[in-house]
């Protein structure tokens, strides 16, 4: 789970639409590959752990917003 947390993390910063889309890619591919893995094994309780833990936040939106939007 660390490791897809830190492919969420990872994607720089670029300013094309396009692009930014693509920087999600592979957290995408290691979900699916971890999710059959889990399924595979019956491991049932660490599949909902993992749809469920890791957050993605936005990188254009800086930490006042943040709790702001949080406050309501």
């Amino acid at each position: 789970m660390d490791a897809l947390q830190r492919l969420l993390d990872g994607r720089g910063f670029t300013s094309q639409v396009a692009l930014d889309a693509l920087l999600h890619y592979p957290a995408l591919l290691a979900l699916r590959t971890m999710s059959i893995v889990t399924i595979d094994e019956g491991r049932d309780d660490f599949l909902i752990e993992l749809l469920t833990h890791p957050r993605w936040t936005d990188p254009y939106v800086d930490e006042l917003d943040r709790l702001w939007a949080s406050s309501w």
